[in-house]
Protein backbone atom coordinates (compact mmCIF):
# COMPACT_ATOMS: atom_id res chain seq x y z
CA UNK A 1 0.00 0.00 0.00
CA UNK A 2 1.26 3.48 -0.79
CA UNK A 3 1.98 5.95 1.98
CA UNK A 4 -0.23 9.04 2.04
CA UNK A 5 1.17 12.34 0.83
CA UNK A 6 2.02 14.86 3.49
CA UNK A 7 -0.24 17.87 3.85
CA UNK A 8 2.57 20.03 2.46
CA UNK A 9 2.91 17.91 -0.69
CA UNK A 10 -0.82 18.04 -1.39
CA UNK A 11 -0.97 21.76 -0.56
CA UNK A 12 1.87 22.55 -2.96
CA UNK A 13 0.27 20.59 -5.77
CA UNK A 14 -3.21 22.02 -5.25
CA UNK A 15 -1.95 25.59 -4.93
CA UNK A 16 -0.12 25.15 -8.22
CA UNK A 17 -3.37 23.97 -9.77
CA UNK A 18 -5.25 27.07 -8.73
CA UNK A 19 -2.52 29.21 -10.28
CA UNK A 20 -2.47 27.07 -13.44
CA UNK A 21 -6.21 27.20 -13.98
CA UNK A 22 -8.04 30.02 -12.17
CA UNK A 23 -11.41 28.55 -13.18
CA UNK A 24 -10.57 25.52 -11.06
CA UNK A 25 -10.25 27.46 -7.81
CA UNK A 26 -13.47 26.18 -6.27
CA UNK A 27 -12.54 22.59 -7.14
CA UNK A 28 -9.01 23.21 -5.87
CA UNK A 29 -10.26 24.70 -2.61
CA UNK A 30 -12.61 21.79 -2.06
CA UNK A 31 -9.90 19.23 -2.80
CA UNK A 32 -7.36 21.04 -0.67
CA UNK A 33 -9.61 21.08 2.35
CA UNK A 34 -10.77 17.54 1.67
CA UNK A 35 -7.13 16.68 2.12
CA UNK A 36 -7.05 18.72 5.38
CA UNK A 37 -4.59 21.21 4.03
CA UNK A 38 -4.40 24.93 3.72
CA UNK A 39 -3.62 26.66 0.48
CA UNK A 40 -0.62 28.79 1.28
CA UNK A 41 -1.05 32.38 0.22
CA UNK A 42 2.31 32.65 -1.52
CA UNK A 43 3.30 29.34 -3.07
CA UNK A 44 5.35 29.48 -6.23
CA UNK A 45 3.59 27.62 -9.07
CA UNK A 46 5.38 24.45 -10.11
CA UNK A 47 4.91 22.32 -13.18
CA UNK A 48 3.24 19.07 -12.21
CA UNK A 49 1.85 16.07 -14.09
CA UNK A 50 -1.39 16.51 -12.11
CA UNK A 51 -3.98 19.13 -12.83
CA UNK A 52 -7.55 19.97 -12.26
CA UNK A 53 -9.43 21.36 -15.23
CA UNK A 54 -11.66 20.32 -18.08
CA UNK A 55 -11.09 17.33 -20.31
CA UNK A 56 -9.92 19.49 -23.25
CA UNK A 57 -6.71 20.51 -21.49
CA UNK A 58 -6.16 16.91 -20.40
CA UNK A 59 -6.58 15.69 -23.95
CA UNK A 60 -4.42 18.33 -25.62
CA UNK A 61 -1.66 19.18 -23.15
CA UNK A 62 -1.20 15.97 -21.15
CA UNK A 63 -1.50 13.48 -23.97
CA UNK A 64 0.81 10.77 -22.63
CA UNK A 65 1.48 12.13 -19.14
CA UNK A 66 -0.37 11.21 -15.96
CA UNK A 67 -3.32 13.49 -15.28
CA UNK A 68 -6.36 13.70 -13.04
CA UNK A 69 -9.27 15.93 -13.97
CA UNK A 70 -12.18 16.89 -11.77
CA UNK A 71 -15.16 17.99 -13.79
CA UNK A 72 -18.83 18.61 -13.23
CA UNK A 73 -21.35 16.11 -14.55
CA UNK A 74 -22.91 18.60 -16.93
CA UNK A 75 -25.72 17.93 -19.35
CA UNK A 76 -23.19 18.25 -22.17
CA UNK A 77 -20.78 15.36 -21.80
CA UNK A 78 -17.36 16.01 -23.42
CA UNK A 79 -16.74 13.57 -26.26
CA UNK A 80 -13.32 12.78 -24.74
CA UNK A 81 -15.13 10.91 -21.96
CA UNK A 82 -16.18 8.27 -24.51
CA UNK A 83 -12.59 6.97 -24.16
CA UNK A 84 -13.04 6.30 -20.43
CA UNK A 85 -14.54 3.45 -18.46
CA UNK A 86 -16.12 3.46 -15.01
CA UNK A 87 -13.84 2.34 -12.20
CA UNK A 88 -16.01 3.08 -9.16
CA UNK A 89 -18.89 5.25 -8.02
CA UNK A 90 -20.36 6.85 -4.94
CA UNK A 91 -23.58 8.87 -4.81
CA UNK A 92 -21.88 12.08 -6.03
CA UNK A 93 -18.42 10.98 -7.21
CA UNK A 94 -17.71 8.82 -10.23
CA UNK A 95 -14.17 7.74 -11.06
CA UNK A 96 -13.38 7.16 -14.73
CA UNK A 97 -10.17 5.86 -16.29
CA UNK A 98 -8.96 6.31 -19.86
CA UNK A 99 -8.64 3.08 -21.81
CA UNK A 100 -5.20 3.87 -23.29
CA UNK A 101 -3.72 6.85 -21.46
CA UNK A 102 -2.74 7.47 -17.84
CA UNK A 103 -5.73 9.79 -17.37
CA UNK A 104 -8.39 9.75 -14.67
CA UNK A 105 -11.54 11.84 -14.35
CA UNK A 106 -13.48 12.37 -11.15
CA UNK A 107 -16.95 13.30 -12.28
CA UNK A 108 -18.82 15.32 -9.65
CA UNK A 109 -22.59 15.12 -9.80
CA UNK A 110 -24.44 17.27 -9.65
CA UNK A 111 -22.02 20.10 -10.39
CA UNK A 112 -19.56 21.06 -7.65
CA UNK A 113 -21.97 23.57 -6.07
CA UNK A 114 -24.68 20.92 -5.70
CA UNK A 115 -22.12 18.46 -4.36
CA UNK A 116 -21.06 20.91 -1.65
CA UNK A 117 -24.69 21.61 -0.72
CA UNK A 118 -25.36 17.88 -0.50
CA UNK A 119 -22.37 17.44 1.84
CA UNK A 120 -23.57 20.39 3.94
CA UNK A 121 -27.05 18.86 4.16
CA UNK A 122 -25.75 15.42 5.16
CA UNK A 123 -23.71 17.02 7.96
CA UNK A 124 -26.68 19.20 9.03
CA UNK A 125 -24.63 22.39 8.80
CA UNK A 126 -26.19 25.84 8.65
CA UNK A 127 -24.67 27.54 5.61
CA UNK A 128 -25.69 30.97 6.85
CA UNK A 129 -23.09 30.59 9.62
CA UNK A 130 -20.47 30.59 6.85
CA UNK A 131 -21.99 33.50 4.95
CA UNK A 132 -23.61 31.43 2.20
CA UNK A 133 -27.15 30.82 1.03
CA UNK A 134 -28.56 27.26 1.24
CA UNK A 135 -30.45 27.84 -2.04
CA UNK A 136 -28.53 26.30 -4.96
CA UNK A 137 -29.01 29.17 -7.40
CA UNK A 138 -27.95 31.78 -4.82
CA UNK A 139 -25.06 29.63 -3.57
CA UNK A 140 -23.83 29.18 -7.15
CA UNK A 141 -23.96 32.94 -7.70
CA UNK A 142 -22.00 33.49 -4.48
CA UNK A 143 -19.30 30.99 -5.44
CA UNK A 144 -18.85 32.54 -8.89
CA UNK A 145 -18.13 35.97 -7.41
CA UNK A 146 -15.24 35.07 -5.13
CA UNK A 147 -11.75 33.65 -5.35
CA UNK A 148 -12.51 30.59 -3.25
CA UNK A 149 -8.89 29.70 -2.57
CA UNK A 150 -8.49 33.06 -0.83
CA UNK A 151 -11.89 33.25 0.88
CA UNK A 152 -11.84 32.28 4.57
CA UNK A 153 -15.53 31.32 4.40
CA UNK A 154 -14.63 28.37 2.18
CA UNK A 155 -11.79 27.37 4.47
CA UNK A 156 -14.17 27.34 7.42
CA UNK A 157 -16.89 25.49 5.50
CA UNK A 158 -14.58 22.82 4.13
CA UNK A 159 -12.97 22.38 7.53
CA UNK A 160 -16.44 21.72 8.95
CA UNK A 161 -17.04 19.18 6.16
CA UNK A 162 -13.76 17.30 6.64
CA UNK A 163 -15.44 14.25 8.19
CA UNK A 164 -18.12 14.00 5.51
CA UNK A 165 -18.10 10.55 3.89
CA UNK A 166 -17.69 11.76 0.30
CA UNK A 167 -15.15 14.45 1.22
CA UNK A 168 -13.10 11.70 2.89
CA UNK A 169 -13.53 9.56 -0.23
CA UNK A 170 -12.35 12.42 -2.44
CA UNK A 171 -9.32 12.86 -0.17
CA UNK A 172 -8.47 9.16 -0.32
CA UNK A 173 -8.83 8.93 -4.10
CA UNK A 174 -6.78 12.07 -4.79
CA UNK A 175 -4.06 11.06 -2.35
CA UNK A 176 -3.83 7.60 -3.88
CA UNK A 177 -3.79 8.84 -7.49
CA UNK A 178 -1.22 11.55 -6.81
CA UNK A 179 1.03 9.02 -5.13
CA UNK A 180 0.49 6.03 -7.46
CA UNK A 181 0.36 7.94 -10.76
CA UNK A 182 1.09 5.47 -13.59
CA UNK A 183 0.87 2.48 -11.24
CA UNK A 184 -2.69 3.17 -10.06
CA UNK A 185 -4.67 -0.05 -9.77
CA UNK A 186 -8.40 -0.38 -10.42
CA UNK A 187 -8.53 -2.98 -7.64
CA UNK A 188 -7.02 -0.59 -5.09
CA UNK A 189 -9.33 2.21 -6.24
CA UNK A 190 -12.35 -0.06 -5.81
CA UNK A 191 -11.12 -0.87 -2.31
CA UNK A 192 -10.86 2.84 -1.50
CA UNK A 193 -14.46 3.35 -2.61
CA UNK A 194 -15.58 0.29 -0.62
CA UNK A 195 -13.86 1.53 2.57
CA UNK A 196 -15.45 4.94 2.35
Amino acid sequence: MLTPLSDNEVTTRLAALADFCPLAQLHSSLCSFACRTKIASRLRPVRLPFFETGSKVMQDKFTERFAVGIIDADKRRPSYLDNFYDVASAPHLHLLRHRNRPHFIILVSPAIDGFILSCVESEALDLSLYGFSPVLKEFTAQTKNVMSNKDSRFKDLFTALRDNREIKLLKSVLTYLIKAKYLASDTELLEIFARN
